[in-house]
């Protein structure tokens, strides 16, 4: 199946896996599924890159994110066509949510008829307007909080006791090796 990722599952895939639900996990880690990243979240996460809220030990320049996407992370960048600002242009706006990147994205994936996998809770309100979703855990629910800092705090420990690192380009090898085990 197809998904397109929203920026901040693509976030959560490279730095904080923990707070993707298990149910995104599971789609995230199912290699026959296509996963997919708008230009826009690429554009967005330049601009985070740039102005130094996003950081990676690999990224030393913008251009090292969109090379990442695709050759470490097995995403391909989907990019905005004219179809896709149509859609944008008659989406009906849904109070309070202004953010134009977002919008454009779920205009996408309504177009694209892909679902569209967030951990923006003001997403749900764009389902009436055909907007298939997939929503991870919400991160300002008190008791997911909790459980998400103790599992940081144990994998860090873990972490630092082993000396075992859950790098990106590991996953992308073991995406790749599956694909190939499995011809």
């Amino acid at each position: 199946m197809r998904y397109l990722i929203d920026t901040n599952i693509f976030l959560f895939m490279v730095g904080d896996k923990h707070s993707l639900s298990r149910n995104v996990s599971h789609i995230i880690d199912d290699y026959s599924n296509l996963l997919y990243i708008s230009s826009e979240s690429v554009k967005e996460l330049i601009h985070l890159f740039q102005a130094n809220k996003i950081s990676d030990t690999k990224w030393k320049v913008a251009q090292d994110i969109v090379d990442a996407i695709e050759n470490d992370w097995n995403v391909t960048i989907k990019y905005i066509q004219k179809e896709h600002l149509v859609a944008f242009s008659n989406l009906d706006r849904v109070e309070n949510h202004n953010d134009p990147s977002d919008r454009l994205i779920i205009s996408q994936a309504i177009c694209e008829k892909i679902p569209l996998i967030s951990s923006d809770n003001k997403f749900r309100h764009y389902r009436k307007q055909h907007l298939e979703l997939v929503l991870t855990k919400n991160k300002s629910d008190p008791v997911q909080r909790r459980l998400h800092l103790y599992r940081s705090r144990d994998v860090a420990r873990r972490v630092s006791t082993i000396g075992i690192f859950n790098r990106p380009k590991a996953q992308s090898f073991g995406r790749f090796f599956i694909l190939f085990a499995a011809l």
